[in-house]
């Protein structure tokens, strides 16, 4: 099974699944704030959404763009760094213009950080990661060690966003916090993966779930 794939689902999602009213595809910024962002961070023009550019429909720009984002005051816009693969430089100033558009009114006293991944696509595709196995995984790394779970609670189902190498990877690890877990998720968090350039741009900042199953690499078969 492959580990990239272009499957059959909508990239724009909307507050209920819908598809935008025209042909061309919009930002997943369309989803409710409160889904986004986790709090009582609000838009200045309710309902909006970052830009998706005749000019980028037209060039086939396709892709995500990351932002990290700082409140520091109910009434001020947050401070913003933009993450994203070169092919998407066009998206850039759409989602820093919208973002400039959010305040956090129940803000109080220390700074709330937090971070959204924007996608932009045509309805109907969706590029990135399509249902895979680890060993789908460990096969396109550029280390291809093996995990070691010795000593873990596993086998170990792990959320996993790819970032790099602009970011470390997000991962997550069902269940309770697991110090036996640390080797592992450094592991995860710094894997890079050998693509093409367009299958990198197709995967960077998209999201998978699989589960790591029990292997220890030094244990030798019994006779």
């Amino acid at each position: 099974m492959g580990a990239l794939a272009v499957v059959g689902e909508p990239l724009w999602a909307g507050s209920a699944g819908a598809e935008p009213a025209t042909e061309a595809a919009r930002a997943v910024a369309a989803v409710p704030l409160e889904g986004l962002f986790g709090d009582c961070v609000q838009h200045q023009k309710p309902g909006s959404q970052p830009e998706y550019t005749r000019e980028a429909r037209s060039a086939q720009v396709r892709g995500r763009v990351l932002a990290k984002l700082r409140f520091d005051a109910a009434d001020q816009p947050p401070s913003v760094e933009l993450f994203h693969r070169p092919s998407v430089t066009m998206l850039r100033e759409p989602v820093l213009d919208w973002l400039q558009g959010l305040r956090r009114p129940c803000h109080a006293g220390d700074s709330r950080s937090m971070r959204v991944t924007f996608a932009f696509g045509f309805v109907g595709e969706r590029a990135g990661f399509s249902t895979f196995k680890f060993e789908n995984l460990l096969a396109l790394a550029r280390d291809r060690r093996p995990i070691d779970t010795t000593g873990t609670r596993c086998p170990l189902t792990v959320r996993w966003r790819y970032l790099q190498p602009y970011l470390p990877n997000s991962v997550t690890v069902d269940g309770p916090p697991d110090p036996a877990q640390a080797p592992i998720v450094a592991r995860l968090a710094a894997m890079e993966l050998a693509l093409t350039r367009q299958a990198a741009d197709a995967a960077w900042g998209d999201a998978a779930t699989f589960e790591i199953p029990c292997s220890n690499p030094d244990s030798k078969p019994k006779e």
